[in-house]
């Protein structure tokens, strides 16, 4: 009897930590709710410190802000987000915005190794689509790829990862076309991923030539209901195909040359390697010389000088 108590209360105690890391726990800071996991309780008050740091930087870089009270939940995976959201989520998802609720899930899985996505990265993508739709209204909707590349844009592109297979395909012209973006990105990790990094790259260029209040009057124009190619005929005079080839050269154009930087680069710096090892050698041997010399002169002052009573000029004296 006594046995069986004991292993009943030792199996409550090892259940206890675990209970209460399945426990919702709530953050408060200026402009901000965070809803977390027990466990994630020191990423949840890192978002509440830095959260007016990543406002302000979305208003930088679109000149909008998202509204003024947010709530963040943090779950453990995109099942856990799922299951509070009352959404469904991909479970590659790392993140995703309600605009109708003022939400943020943020998918603690998804910041952790293999992946290790930076939350402020995550973060500020979500806030680029809640500011989105503060300025818009919830209702109102761009096509797909256009806002998910202004909030990759805005965001930052630390976990994409996969330049390579976007450049091959660019290349290549194997591109996703912009029409099967528009309302849905691919159901799979790498060919969504492709499609965040195709959408990321066309905005960055048109932000590049014309500037990020652009991407706002972009924005604005698909939003109330003007398709892409006539919003784009409006504001640049030039039909979207033509800019899509300025930005498959500027693409190309920018691979070359980060191509011969490492073919210049990396000769530079095994040469300067190289150079800096033989310093250290040289200097090294000058200093084994300089000590050999110094010990020989010590020798030769000796002998000289009557260091020792028995030398040669002690005899020569005597005689």
């Amino acid at each position: 009897m006594i046995p069986r108590v004991i292993f009943l209360i030792c199996t409550c105690l090892l259940l206890l930590p675990r209970a209460s890391s399945q426990e919702w726990q709530e953050i408060r800071g200026p402009g901000v709710v965070v809803e977390t996991r027990a466990r994630y309780v020191k990423l949840a008050m890192n978002l509440v410190r830095d959260f007016g740091k990543r406002v302000e930087e979305v208003q930088k870089h679109l000149g909008i802000s998202p509204p003024a009270m947010i709530t963040i939940i943090i779950g453990h995976d995109a099942r856990d987000l799922s299951s509070r959201l009352d959404i469904h989520l991909r479970p590659w998802v790392a993140g995703v915005a309600v605009k109708s609720r003022h939400r943020i899930g943020l998918n603690a899985e998804s910041m952790r190794p293999p992946l290790s996505m930076p939350a402020a990265v995550v973060l500020r993508h979500e806030l680029t689509h809640l500011a989105i739709g503060e300025h818009q209204g919830p209702e109102q909707r761009s096509p797909l790829w256009l806002e998910e590349g202004v909030c990759q844009w805005v965001g930052g592109t630390a976990y994409l990862g996969i330049k390579a297979d976007f450049l091959s395909r660019l290349n290549f012209d194997d591109l996703i076309p912009w029409k099967e973006l528009s309302e849905h990105f691919p159901a799979d990790r790498r060919s969504a991923t492709l499609a965040y990094l195709q959408s990321f790259s066309f905005v960055e260029f048109l932000a590049w030539k014309k500037g990020s209040r652009f991407l706002l009057d972009l924005l604005d124009t698909t939003a109330g209901g003007v398709s892409v190619h006539e919003a784009f005929l409006r504001l640049t005079g030039k039909a979207q195909v033509d800019l899509e080839k300025e930005w498959v050269e500027y693409e190309k154009r920018r691979s070359i040359r980060m191509l011969y930087l490492i073919q210049v680069v990396s000769p530079l710096s095994i040469g300067a390697i190289l150079v800096i090892l033989a310093f250290r050698r040289r200097k090294r041997l000058s200093r084994a010389l300089m000590k050999r010399m110094e010990e020989e002169e010590a020798t030769r002052t000796g002998i000289w000088t009557g260091g020792d009573s028995h030398g040669l000029l002690g005899e020569d004296s005597n005689a």
